[in-house]
């Protein structure tokens, strides 16, 4: 079957192409053709809005049963396909037998009488018998409400609308972002050094001699081209063996290393990196090396990217979801949502500027099948971009700024000596990197003057806000007893309680290992410390002075490990002993195909090493396997546990999300007697469950989980370590991966740097009018210190386009009038 243009008679196999083909030729014919297409369409949509209009008002249709079916009609028109006389192209006879629909609506008025445009009698007798069913055949779920058992949902305490539909109130901080200068960007500065920027000039494509230069410089980099093939490709001879490929491209490098040497001058992004060599003194010629760059230098790398010049938020505000102002309308999100980022704007001098940094520590293996080679990366970001650029490994938000030692102690020391070197080894080492945010960050200080991307100056106070861990991690972070919480004071054998402990404080910790050190005759701090579940030695914490810090409050909710690989996967373990794997695995591959859902064709116990994403498709599929196998209690308990970690996920909160968060919670832990009761549990004081506990108080202090989940700095692995691993020669590797880094970022700055400069070039830079230019003392926001963010204009703005795009010229009007009937 063929689908023939009706204007220059050419075939077509599908509908579409013949579709695309007349809308893309740019003749008069076609072009004439497709303007009767359009008007047909507007033609066709505005008699069915008039029939809507004059159709008979029933205010019980809009509580229709929720078998009721609607009118037969078909989704997708093309003109291509209607009769001829409708086609507007009546010279012509067409088969249109192949048409694939046309707009019909055999209850109202004027309409076409065909019968072939509705259901056959068949349907229609199916769908009245539908009609007469009675729904409860429908509710083949087993009754859960048993004595004492909560309803299977939680009820929603306000109507539910999207968050796009409400209207949301930013109230600014007032004094926070104050602009004390301006200077030129960096790209100003760029174009200052290497000379360039006028049309014409040799020197534009500095410190390249040509467009070519650069061009086949950033291909070698960016696809990792070794150095032996890119110089074979450069000696390929051509013409008789007299010229090469060199010299016929007109390239002025001969080789790889004049290259390199060439994207070697481009300034970096993130400052220098350095290397430092730490040792022990009863053993002075065993070394660990810490490469690092620092810290400040890396947000002012950041901070002054002329990429994030339209995204950086300055100042911290208060979300609400209403007009009411108070903590019960109070939205958490974005981390300048967040009581931290507000409360620290309190405590700096008035103008300041807040930059929350969060750091991200994770241990990570290089090698895949052989070998033990890992490395220990430290990275940094900061909450001043907004988190869904964060989350985009090539926007270049977050930084490394370290690669901690991975390098073995030597043997010889007994288990509890090895295990403090390693404490030990892990705070000098970040107290080394992290060391320059103690005085930038100094609250009593100035602050520290960073150029933004569009060129204001402001002084900054980077503050430690966030740090990202798993579990094991944290306890090494926060000098925390494995097998304790790192938030509160809750002993290993109360982890199960239902509620918090005290909460742990960043002074408290400090004293008890003051209190051990001090204590005299008292050799072994670490077992002084221990019983008071604090994990200190003869060493200080690196987080000791930095200003506005409570390092258990920084430790983040991770949402991947603790959820995911923690609350999950105990559930699904607990799950397969009380119904057997076997029965579970034939349940999951039983279920049908879904869209967005992966289909475990052998089931999941065959799984090994579950990654994140699996676990994420095990949370979908598993509660509807688990009815009629378990108890009713059972299913409440499992329930509870996955709505939990979906509640947990939003983007957004507000006092009700949260409030189902610990309703939730609640009937966790009032039907979690279960799984004891069936011998699965003795106990649940698994730290990863008690963690549960402290997810609210964190998304109020922190923002939503989305802003600080391990799963996007674990993807960072890939860009900043393993690649590094694959383009070295495998020996002292760590100085090729940081040069490998280096050129890296040194050719995606200046790749945005051309594209700045062909647009400036071409007048495409936006440049603000006079009257437009920030003053000093500007904040580079609105005056207003109440910004409401609405969606009434989205709506005018869709009009507008589909009544251009289509030509209806009577589609608002009509449905106003039907709006209004409604």
């Amino acid at each position: 079957m063929f689908y023939p243009c009706c204007v220059c008679q050419q075939n077509f196999k599908r509908a579409q192409d013949r579709s695309a083909h007349i809308r893309l030729k740019k003749d008069p014919e076609h072009f004439q053709y497709f303007l009767r297409q359009q008007q047909s369409v507007a033609e066709e949509f505005t008699r069915i809005v008039e029939a809507v209009q004059s159709a008979p008002a029933n205010p019980t249709s809009l509580q229709t049963s929720a078998l009721s079916m609607p009118y037969p009609l078909s989704n997708d028109v093309d003109l291509d396909d209607l009769p001829s006389s409708r086609d507007m192209d009546v010279d012509e006879e067409l088969d249109t037998s192949d048409a694939e629909g046309s707009v019909t609506c055999d209850s109202l008025p004027n309409d076409s009488d065909d019968p072939d445009d509705g259901f056959s009698p068949e349907v229609v007798a199916a769908l009245e018998s539908l009609d007469n069913l009675d729904l409860d055949v429908f509710d083949f779920l087993p009754d859960t409400e048993v004595e004492g058992v909560l309803p299977p949902t939680t009820p929603l305490r306000r109507t539910f609308l999207e968050d796009d539909e409400e209207d949301r109130v930013y109230v600014w901080h007032p004094t926070a972002g104050h602009v004390y200068d301006r200077k030129p960007t960096v790209h100003s500065r760029w174009q200052a050094l290497f000379n360039g920027g006028s049309i014409g000039s040799d020197k534009r494509y500095e410190p390249f001699q040509s467009r070519l230069d650069w061009e086949v410089a950033q291909w070698a980099v960016k696809e990792n081209i070794s150095q032996t093939s890119f110089d074979r490709l450069l000696k390929i001879p051509l013409c008789f063996c007299i010229d090469k490929v060199k010299d016929r491209l007109g390239l002025t490098y001969s080789n790889a290393r004049s290259m390199l040497k060439t994207i070697d001058q481009i300034p970096n992004r993130s400052g220098a990196w350095s290397t430092k060599r730490l040792s022990f003194r009863d053993r002075p010629d065993e070394y660990f090396t810490v490469r690092h760059r620092d810290p400040v230098e890396a947000i002012r790398g950041v901070w002054g990217d002329p990429a994030f010049a339209g995204d950086l938020v300055y100042k911290p505000a208060k979300l609400f979801r209403g007009k009411e102002h108070t903590e019960e309308e109070r939205v958490y999100s974005e981390m300048w949502t967040s009581g931290c980022w507000n409360a620290a704007q309190n405590a700096i001098p008035k103008g300041g500027t807040v930059a929350p940094v969060i750091i991200a520590t994770d241990k990570t293996q290089l090698t895949q099948f052989l070998g033990s080679k890992s490395a220990y990366p430290v990275y940094l970001t900061i909450g001043n971009i907004p988190k869904s650029i964060r989350r985009k490994p090539k926007a270049r938000a977050c930084v490394l700024i370290a690669y901690l030692s991975v390098d073995k102690v030597s043997k010889g020391l007994t288990k509890t000596k090895l295990k403090l070197r390693n404490y030990e080894i892990f705070h000098r080492s970040m107290a080394l990197v992290l060391e320059p945010l103690k005085k930038a960050g100094d609250i009593k200080g100035r602050g520290v003057e960073m150029t933004g991307g569009d060129g204001d100056v402001r002084r900054v106070y980077p503050i430690l806000a966030v740090y990202v861990a798993d579990y094991p991690e944290q306890c090494l972070v926060t000098c925390t007893k494995y097998g304790t919480c790192p938030k509160c004071q809750r002993k290993a054998t109360e982890l199960e309680l239902t509620e918090q402990g005290l909460p742990r404080k960043q002074f408290w910790t400090c004293d008890i290992i003051e209190q051990a050190r001090s204590t005299p005759g008292n050799k072994n701090v670490h077992a002084a410390c221990m019983k008071k579940d604090v994990a200190g030695g003869n060493y200080q914490p690196f987080w000791v002075g930095f200003p506005l810090v409570d390092i258990h409050r920084c430790v983040s909710p991770d949402v991947l490990h603790q959820l995911f690989q923690g609350v999950l996967k105990h559930l699904t373990q607990w799950v397969q002993e009380l119904i057997g794997e076997e029965k579970l695995d034939e349940r999951i591959r039983s279920l049908p195909p879904a869209y967005g859902v992966r289909h475990f064709k052998k089931g999941i116990s065959v799984l090994t090493q579950v990654s994140g994403p699996e676990r994420k498709h095990i949370c979908r599929v598993l509660l509807a396997c688990l009815i009629g196998c378990i108890d009713p209690r059972g299913i409440t308990a499992c329930r509870s546990l996955l709505h939990f970690i979906n509640l947990a996920q939003y983007p957004s909160h507000d006092d009700a999300t949260l409030g189902y968060m610990q309703d939730e919670l609640d009937t966790w832990h009032k039907y979690r007697s279960y799984f004891v009761h069936e011998g699965v549990r003795h106990d649940f004081n698994i730290p990863k469950f008690h963690s549960l506990l402290h997810y609210i108080d964190s998304i109020r202090w922190l923002g939503s989980t989305d802003n600080y989940n391990t799963e996007m700095f674990e993807r960072l692995h890939i860009d900043f370590a393993k690649e590094g691993w694959r383009a070295s020669n495998k020996r002292d590797h760590f100085p090729q991966m940081i040069k490998w880094l280096n050129r890296q970022e040194q050719v995606a700055s200046y790749d945005f740097y051309r594209s700045w400069l062909d647009n400036e070039a071409h007048g495409l830079v936006e440049e603000g009018e006079p009257d437009e230019q920030v003053t000093e003392g500007d904040d580079g926001n609105s005056g207003e210190e109440e910004v409401v963010i609405t969606n009434a204009g989205r709506g005018t703005q869709v009009l507008d386009k589909f009544e251009g795009l289509y030509q209806l010229r009577s589609l608002r009007p009509n449905l106003k009038k039907v709006s209004q009937r409604l």
